[in-house]
């Protein structure tokens, strides 16, 4: 810098205390063979932690036994040939730890100046984008699924292994693919134009691939990436194949139709051993049946004879449905009383046709009544077993 005049050194002075910039000026003097320090500004005493007016005179092995070990050599030979050297230093020392960027430079016969500002904030900053990076490069590289970074433009920057194994290609045949002009798919291609508009995109179906010319299922997400402005400069996809979820729900479907098959079949077989049951009955038994109504029975012969021929043709149908469910909690001499009540039997009579005394057939009526829910104020026990109704 250029003056009118030349400055005193009380001015020099006072422009070295008001800089930011902290300043060291030390003295290389031969008989110890080392610099001692003569002069710091304040700049230097607030970044450093120390006031370094206690310390004038002392080398810098004193001053600073660990914190400039490493730079003290080339601190002496600038202070005796002359020369400037910039370098970054990692500061530790009387519990401060800090990061400087330095410049050492001979001001004078044996005087080393040295200028330095605190950068320690910047260095925190590079280490937590290059932990975030890191981090991101780990995700980015080992991720299950498919990922790439593409331009404003639509044009692929970046991908990993897995988004070429997915579309069956290779990164280098991937990287610089126009998704906008070079994409066949339309749907796919819409959900990168939602992206570059701001939005997220989104695509789930077969995809063939162009650079690879495989055919994969596959679920699609293009995120947009949105600076502060509101600007999209590109954006990121992800691919992941769900081919193996297709097929599972391939299965399943088939599986599901082939059980519907089933049951439909077990239905129709059900109905052919009735009608087959049913015609056995109607050509092999009902015949037996008619004949022995034609011979010299009793009456009590007579009465089961006539409750088996009426049982025997409403096997399908004795009972409504509703009293169906209820009848299996029955007694087998239960079920027999309920057949003869349908008949129109009373307890005298089926007392008469079991062999029992009436006494006992009312205590079977009234076991029958509790099992099967039967309101005390139905009567007629006949008309409810036909009908099903309370």
């Amino acid at each position: 810098m250029k003056t009118s005049k030349k400055l005193t050194y009380n001015q020099m002075r006072d422009i070295l205390d008001a800089t930011p910039r902290a300043w060291h000026l030390w003295e290389y003097r031969k008989v110890t063979g080392d610099l001692h320090l003569i002069g710091a500004n304040p700049s230097a005493d607030r970044m450093l932690g120390i006031r370094h007016e206690r310390y004038f005179g002392q080398t810098i092995v004193e001053i600073f036994p660990n914190g400039l070990a490493s730079t003290i050599h080339n601190y002496k030979q600038i202070a005796i040939d002359g020369g400037t050297r910039h370098f970054e230093l990692e500061y530790n020392h009387r519990n401060v730890s800090r990061h400087f960027n330095m410049y050492a430079f001979q001001v004078g016969y044996r005087l080393l100046g040295c200028s330095f500002d605190d950068i320690t904030q910047q260095k925190e900053a590079e280490m937590r984008l290059k932990t975030s990076e890191e981090k991101y490069r780990m995700i980015f590289e080992k991720s299950p699924l498919g990922i790439f970074h593409f331009d404003a433009a639509g044009q692929i920057t970046a991908c990993n292994q897995n988004l070429a194994d997915i579309i069956g290609s290779l990164p280098e045949r991937v990287i610089d693919f126009n998704l906008v002009k070079e994409l066949k798919n339309e749907k796919m291609k819409a959900a990168v134009q939602s992206a570059l508009s701001g939005k997220t995109g989104r695509y789930e179906g077969d995809y063939l691939s162009v650079t690879g010319n495989k055919r994969t299922a596959v679920k699609a997400y293009m995120v947009p990436i949105i600076l502060e402005n509101n600007c999209v400069i590109g954006g990121i996809g992800i691919f992941e194949d769900i081919t193996d979820r297709v097929e599972i729900d391939q299965k399943r479907e088939e599986t599901i139709i082939a059980l519907q098959v089933l049951l439909n079949q077990r239905g129709k077989d059900k109905e052919n051993i009735y009608n087959e049951i049913m015609f056995k009955i109607r050509q092999l038994v009902m015949p037996l049946i008619v004949h022995l109504g034609l011979m010299n029975l009793n009456a009590k012969q007579k009465a089961f004879l006539e409750l088996i021929k009426t049982n025997l043709k409403e096997i399908n149908s004795e009972f409504p449905s509703s009293l169906k469910n209820n009848l299996t909690t029955l007694t087998p001499a239960e079920l027999r009383i309920v057949n003869l009540v349908k008949r129109g039997k009373r307890s005298k009579e089926i007392a008469e046709v079991l062999e029992v005394a009436e006494k006992t057939i009312e205590t079977h009526r009234r076991n029958i009544r509790k099992k099967l829910g039967i309101p005390s104020n139905v009567r007629n026990l006949e008309v409810y077993f036909t009908t099903g109704l309370s």
